[in-house]
C-alpha cells in the first residue's frame, strides 16, 4: 500500500526523483482513492503525513534520490522497473 505525503527533505522517508520512464527504478500510477494504493506502484496522495504510509521528498537532483519514479498513464504499466530495496516497503 502507498498512500504518500510529500514533506521537507528533513521530513521524509525517501527521496525522490522524477525521470522519464527509462531511467526509472519505479513506474508509478497515481489512484484517485486511498483504497485503490494496493502496492508500492500506484500511488494515492495524501496530505496529512500521519495517515500516509511513506513520506517523500522530491528532488531535482539525480544524485540525492533514493528512488528514480516515472509516472504512468494506466494503472497496469505501474510497476517495479528493476530490481531495488525498496521493493514492498512503501
Amino acid at each position: 500500500m502507498a498512500i504518500i505525503c510529500v514533506v521537507d527533505e528533513r521530513k521524509a522517508d525517501i527521496v525522490c526523483f522524477q525521470c522519464p520512464p527509462n531511467k526509472a527504478d519505479l513506474l508509478v500510477y497515481e489512484v484517485e482513492k486511498d483504497y485503490k494504493a494496493k502496492s508500492d506502484a500506484l500511488w494515492y496522495f495524501e496530505d496529512r503525513d500521519y495517515k500516509a504510509t511513506t513520506r517523500i521528498a522530491w528532488t531535482d537532483q539525480e544524485r540525492k534520490a533514493d528512488l528514480k519514479v516515472a509516472f504512468v498513464d494506466k494503472d497496469y504499466k505501474a510497476k517495479w522497473a528493476k530490481p531495488h530495496n525498496l521493493q514492498n516497503r512503501l
